[in-house]
């Protein structure tokens, strides 16, 4: 008898979006709320300098080459001041509505 196992997980299974988080989070558990924060499926790296940023984005980028975790490029932002996150806008000095809302 022989199983078959999907290499991607699906939106319709049930649970995917809470198996995705706790996947991402034992990926990253040593670096979770120290230098990065983890949001459904949201991965937010913050750091004071321009090469602490490249580190640990080399760090997260490697986890998901190690882990076979795909990227999709249109949904990646590199090297923002600003960050839009199911609506609001985050920026270093505050939070605020995205006017075009």
């Amino acid at each position: 008898m022989e199983y078959y196992c999907s290499p991607i997980m699906y939106q319709g299974d049930r649970n995917a979006p809470a198996t995705m988080v706790r996947a991402l989070d034992e990926i990253s558990k040593d670096m979770v709320f120290k230098d990065l924060v983890i949001y459904i499926h949201h991965i937010i790296i913050f750091s004071d300098t321009y090469d602490e940023h490249v580190v640990m984005l080399c760090k997260v980028l490697q986890w998901h080459l190690y882990k076979k975790f795909w990227l999709k490029a249109s949904k990646c932002q590199f090297f923002t001041k600003g960050l839009e996150i199911l609506g609001p806008i985050l920026t270093p000095d505050r939070l605020y509505i995205d006017p075009k809302k």
